[in-house]
């Protein structure tokens, strides 16, 4: 319905041209009208923009006039003071700035005048204020200063101060003065008022651009979503639908005009084509099982009761006859079906819809069929027929019968035909019978009459011999003998007569034998016509493989990104993330590497069944094969607490022909699964001949001397008899339902066999549930039979490197080795590498120098190069013994060391430096193919980078070697009770360019938290006073979490295990073998993270969902992990439970909880059956329950909705779509 709605939205009014518009002429549109917003935007802005500064020129130049005018009182000022002085003193010192004040007032003026030239009435003003001024001169200053210079009587000068005779001039100036600064005041407010107005003016267009370009912005997703995803994603679905063999579907925007529409009709011509391969399958299918079942019988009876007994069944037929015409035109029934004259003698007249029919020679139906006709009768009750139908039986010639139907419901198109084609090969069929019958019957009369001839033979030998014993006697009957020669010819003459017959009979017979024959022909013609559609529905099948396979670039492009850029987030190369925004990152990178594996699988797969996947022959070594499955399994072994044994038996070649690649990802498949379905015990690896007892028989044309048998056998569940023969196909699973344990897409064994077969060879497999599986690949000593016809080159390369790189790394701590006896080699004699002139000559103290210590003289050179456009000094040394010498005698920056080096290797390298005093504190960085990243940092590495390198990852070595020798320390804080197991770490990180903190109890590690950042927490879950689990809690509650390790002797419970998933997915229990993986674990956040989050943390905003409280049930520790940071970063409280059991246990300790997320797939009680019991309890009716499943399939909403569920939601999680959710389903607080 929903894309029938869709469908109707995008056919209408404007829709329909959007959705017939090509999706390029949609981007066009789209990127059209994005742009014009944009202009007409920037436009607006522009225009406000100028506005704006011609109102803040105004309000300047206002400002200007009134310091101006303010300068002019003061100038006035300062005339009337120093005027006073020099005239009560007579000093000459007041006289200047006088004169100064006069030349200053009027500059003011005239600048006033030139400012205010667009003001009319402020040009009067100052005018009248410059012609005022000019009579207060005239008129009483210049008077008394010349009276003053004139007269040296003081007392004069005082009288005339004291009449005041220029006050009253120089007031009204001073009110002229404060005129023009009030109007210009006036002026300046309405100017900024203006100015103001504009700005608001812009914050209102920003915030209607703003709001415009997110309305369409959303639009512009609506759309895309309407007319490109929702319809693309449906027809996804239905060609998958295809593909797996469902034909009964609709395929709807067929009559959009788009590339949208262009596929939806090429689906449905795929599956119209489809339909009709399979229809003709289906009656082909059925016409030969009829033949073979009319085939037998050799009597009339018979052959009618086989033809209703196969076809009444198969059409749906309550009633039938099959009738005979005889030579005179009459019918007698020679089978029935529900048929209750079964009288082998009735004769049927020449008249009535059977006689009809056998005149006609076509169809006949009755229909609708009286009450009182016919009737089908059963144990149950009987009832009239709907319709009946007449179909005739046509020979070579003439029709030879008449099949009589009745059914209670008419016959579709498809039974139709099947019974037309039916009829046409019975009608051969029966007259074939009766020719044969009739063949039978003249053998049967011929063998009498030889029989008779022969008795009237030997009566004729008897009589002759009477004749010669009697021949006197006879002579007397010379008459009677005659008459007897006489008969004797006539018997002669009837016994040519009978020959003659007999001869006519045969050439009948020899006709009918041809006829036969050309039946035969025909048979054969239909089954090549079948064999033709067969190969038909390969191609088809094999056309879909080949776009599957031909998809993969339009796969992995997208994904590609996604893998890139979370990869990048990971690398927090900028700094910027905090521990937990990291670990954020690395679960999407992981995630987007599980789904890119399985695109892989699905392509895989496709190219096999394309037949696109390719081989490249080589010679692979045996030990290297169990070399890298022991080291890259070994690990996984440790941690699942199981035995692991790898062996080699005795008398095998050490080399065999095949894809080292192949054969490596076929053993990943195998020990991944033995691992992953096994919980105690032990997984073998054995390589040997094949056993005769475990396999008597080798598949296919495998030879036991030739045949190298790689057994993985594990102690596991087991694999149920009934599962074993749909082990190997695709997407087939032990346990496919919501509830099952075990996850998995079910096409690593499909793919595995799929290339052992490419190989040459094959995997069988045994199994008893409850004791385990064996798993053996077989494969030939020289390769495929068939590959070197191929021209494939015989010139090969071993397969060192097609192990390592295909077989999956996993790091797995090993010893150091023991330190080398090496002989002092001085600097001085380390001899320069020709081809890669190094800076040892220009070094200066001070400078930043590289050494590079790689025997590979290309790469030593761009590593080299590398280093001198970073703007560093660089030494290169070609081997260890060399390195070290000039490590020892330069002291360089960082060092970038290679491990397998000629002389002395880099492990050696590295021991040396670390013993000596004076080289100890260089960071050492390894470049290298060898893949033993613990072992490097174990031995105080700063980073470990494996061939081939990308520029990325040389960059960022360069950047923890510069980063290390530039004092940068991280701060690590081990909270733990017991004083040796913190001097145990403290020793384990001793190598590490850390400041390392401790604290024995919480109290004392969360007082350090919130007074200083570190950059990674080590925390035993048992302390003095509070347990671990209160302790992240208490953590939590201040704020963002900084990467924390768990480190504890205890064996978690699954229950601990998913509480401590909320906060780290880091958890070590302390054993043997886990100092080394402490070390990684802890190495992984001291290069991951660059900066310390700082000490007094910002909480993020509470969102409107804060401090409700939320469950999240779920079986996956990464989804769990992801969702709950995400809820708690909204302010949400969160629970969690990994199953319908806990789920409903946590409910009855919790009863804040405000909504639940349910995952359907779990182990145990699954989402479907959770929900239902959620549901039955009256207190949680009303409580919402929000479903989520990865699977997204049809009818998977409404059996959530049906099981109590209010909304539903499918993975991969939108979370603005989930908060949404949340906030329509909680009811307000």
């Amino acid at each position: 319905m929903a894309e029938q709605r869709h469908s109707r939205l995008s056919l209408s009014g404007t829709g329909t041209m959007i959705a017939n518009s090509s999706i390029r002429t949609k981007v066009i549109w789209m990127l059209g009208l994005t742009m014009g917003l944009f202009v007409l935007t920037a436009s607006s802005f522009l225009g406000n923009q100028r506005e704006i500064n011609d109102a803040r020129q105004l309000a300047d130049h206002t400002n200007v006039v009134l310091d101006r005018t303010a300068d002019l009182l003061v100038q006035l000022l300062r005339q009337e003071s120093n005027l006073r002085g020099y005239l009560l003193t007579h000093q000459e010192a007041f006289l200047a700035p006088y004169q100064a004040a006069e030349q200053s007032f009027d500059s003011d003026v005239a600048a006033l005048l030139k400012l205010t030239v667009d003001n009319a009435e402020q040009q009067a003003r100052y005018h009248r204020i410059a012609d005022m001024m000019q009579q207060w001169r005239d008129e009483v200053a210049h008077p008394e200063v010349a009276f003053v210079q004139s007269s040296p009587r003081g007392d004069e000068a005082r009288a005339m101060v004291a009449t005041g005779r220029g006050r009253t001039m120089t007031d009204a100036i001073h009110m002229q003065i404060n005129q023009a600064a009030d109007t210009e005041s006036a002026l300046l407010k309405i100017r900024n008022g203006a100015l103001s107005d504009q700005l608001d003016n812009t914050h209102e267009l920003a915030i209607a651009a703003l709001v415009l370009g997110f309305v369409f912005c959303v639009l512009s997703l609506l759309v895309a979503e309407r007319t490109l995803a929702t319809p693309m994603r449906r027809l996804t679905e239905l060609t998958g639908r295809l593909s797996d063999g469902d034909l009964d579907l609709d395929v709807p925007y067929g009559r959009r005009g788009d590339e949208i529409g262009a596929i939806a009709r090429a689906i449905e011509s795929l599956r119209d084509a489809a339909l009709q391969v399979r229809n003709r399958e289906w009656l082909k299918n059925h016409l030969t099982q009829l033949g073979a079942h009319a085939s037998k019988p050799r009597e009339y009876n018979e052959f009618g009761q086989a033809v209703l007994s196969y076809l009444c069944p198969l059409l749906g037929a309550g009633y039938g006859v099959l009738l005979h015409a005889h030579e005179d035109g009459a019918l007698q029934a020679i089978g029935g079906y529900g048929y209750t004259e079964r009288r082998g003698q009735a004769r049927v007249t020449r008249d009535g819809l059977t006689a009809e029919c056998l005149r006609r020679g076509q169809p006949v139906t009755l229909k609708p069929v009286p009450d009182d006709y016919v009737r089908i009768t059963s144990s149950l009750g009987n009832a009239a027929p709907r319709i009946v139908q007449f179909w005739p039986l046509r020979g070579a010639t003439t029709t030879i019968g008449v099949l009589e139907l009745a059914s209670f419901a008419e016959f579709d198109e498809r039974t139709t035909e099947l019974v037309t084609e039916a009829t046409a090969m019975l009608g051969l069929m029966l007259e074939a019978l009766g020719n044969a019958l009739r063949t039978r019957e003249l053998l049967e009369e011929s063998r009498a009459q030889s029989e008779e001839l022969q008795a009237s033979e030997e009566a004729l030998r008897v009589q002759q011999e009477e004749l010669r014993t009697a021949n006197e006697a006879l002579n007397t009957k010379n008459e009677a003998l005659e008459e007897q020669g006489l008969r004797l010819r006539a018997s002669e003459e009837e016994l040519r007569a009978q020959t003659e017959e007999l001869r006519t009979t045969n050439e009948s017979l020899g006709e009918k034998s041809r006829e036969l024959n050309a039946f035969n022909d025909r048979l054969l013609a239909f089954q090549q016509e079948l064999e033709v559609k067969n190969r038909d529905l390969e191609q088809a099948s094999r056309y879909k493989s080949e776009f599957l396979a031909n998809m993969s670039h339009e796969l992995r492009t997208p994904l590609n990104s996604l893998l890139i850029l979370a990869k990048d987030l990971a690398d927090n190369g900028t700094g910027n993330l905090t521990g937990e925004q990291v670990e954020s990152a690395q679960i999407v990178y992981d995630s987007g590497r599980n789904l890119l594996n399985l695109i892989n699988d699905i392509l895989d797969l496709s190219k096999i069944e394309a037949g696109r996947m390719d081989v490249q022959w080589e010679t692979v070594e045996l030990q290297a094969i169990t070399a890298n499955a022991e080291r890259n399994f070994r690990r996984v072994a440790q941690d699942r607490g199981l035995r692991f044994t790898v062996d080699i038996a005795a008398g095998l070649p050490p080399k065999i022909h095949s894809d080292g690649s192949r054969i490596a990802q076929i053993l990943t498949n195998l020990l991944g699964n033995a691992f992953k379905f096994t919980h105690q015990g032990e997984v073998r690896l054995t390589i040997a001949r094949a056993d005769d007892d475990a396999l008597p028989v080798l598949p296919g044309a495998l030879q036991r001397e030739r045949t190298v048998a790689l057994t993985v056998q594990d102690s596991g569940i087991g694999i149920a008899a009934e599962k074993l023969a749909r082990l190997f196909q695709p997407f087939e699973q032990g346990d496919g339902t919501t509830s099952r344990r075990y996850g998995g897409t079910g096409l690593g064994l499909s793919i595995s066999r799929a290339l052992a077969h490419l190989l040459g060879g094959d995997i069988v497999v045994g199994s008893t549930p409850g004791q385990g599986s064996r798993f053996t690949l077989l494969l030939p000593d020289d390769g495929a039979v068939d590959h070197a016809v191929n021209g494939d080159d015989t010139d090969v390369a071993p397969a060192h490197t097609a192990l390592a790189t295909a077989l999956p790394v996993i790091e797995v701590p090993m010893p150091a080795a023991e330190p080398a006896t090496v002989a002092e080699v001085p600097a001085t004699e380390v001899p320069r590498v020709a081809q890669i002139p190094d800076d040892r000559e220009q070094l200066q103290p001070g400078d930043t120098c590289i050494l590079v210590v790689e025997d590979d003289g290309a790469f030593a050179r761009v590593l080299a190069d590398m280093t001198r456009r970073k703007g560093y000094r660089v030494l290169v040394a070609t081997d260890g013994q060399s390195g070290l010498a000039l490590a020892r005698h330069y002291r360089p920056t960082g060092i970038l060391l290679d491990v397998d080096l000629p002389v002395m290797s880099g492990w050696t390298v590295m021991e040396q430096l670390k013993a000596d005093a004076a080289t100890r504190q260089i960071p050492v960085h390894f470049v290298s193919a060898n893949d033993d990243v613990s072992r490097g940092m174990a031995m105080g590495a700063v980073g470990f980078v494996t061939k081939p390198a990308t520029r990325e990852s040389l960059d960022a070595a360069f950047q923890r070697v510069l980063g290390s020798s530039e004092g940068t320390r991280r701060k690590v804080l081990v909270v733990e009770d017991d004083p040796v197991a913190r001097r145990a770490v403290s020793h384990l990180l001793s190598k590490q360019p850390i400041d390392l903190h401790e604290a024995d109890t919480a109290a004392d590690g969360l007082d350090r938290i919130s007074t200083q950042a570190y950059d990674c927490i080590i925390l035993d879950l048992t302390l003095p006073d509070a347990s671990g689990f209160e302790f992240l809690e208490r953590l939590a509650q201040r704020g963002p979490v900084p990467p924390v390790v768990i480190y504890s002797a205890r064996e978690l419970t699954r229950e601990e295990d998913l509480r401590l998933r909320e906060y780290t997915d880091s958890i070590v229990i302390k054993g043997a073998q886990t100092p080394g993986r402490l070390l990684d674990e802890v190495s992984l956040f001291l290069h991951a993270v660059k900066k310390p989050s700082s000490p007094t943390s910002t909480a993020q905003t509470p969102s409107d969902l804060a401090e409700r409280t939320v469950l999240v049930v779920d079986d996956d520790m990464r989804n769990v992990f992801a969702l709950s940071k995400t809820l708690r970063g909204q302010g949400l409280k969160v629970h969690v439970a990994q199953d319908g059991h806990k789920a409903l246990l946590q409910l009855e300790q919790h009863p804040e909880i405000e909504c639940v997320l349910m995952d359907v797939m779990m182990p145990g009680m699954d989402g479907y059956e959770a929900t239902r019991e959620i549901r039955k309890q009256p207190q949680w009716r009303e409580l919402p329950v929000i479903a989520v499943t990865a699977k997204a399939m049809k009818g998977d909403r409404e059996k959530c909705l049906a099981a109590g569920a209010n909304d539903y939601l499918t993975k991969p999680i939108d979370v603005d779509k989930l908060l949404s959710m949340m906030r329509a389903w909680l009811p307000p607080k």
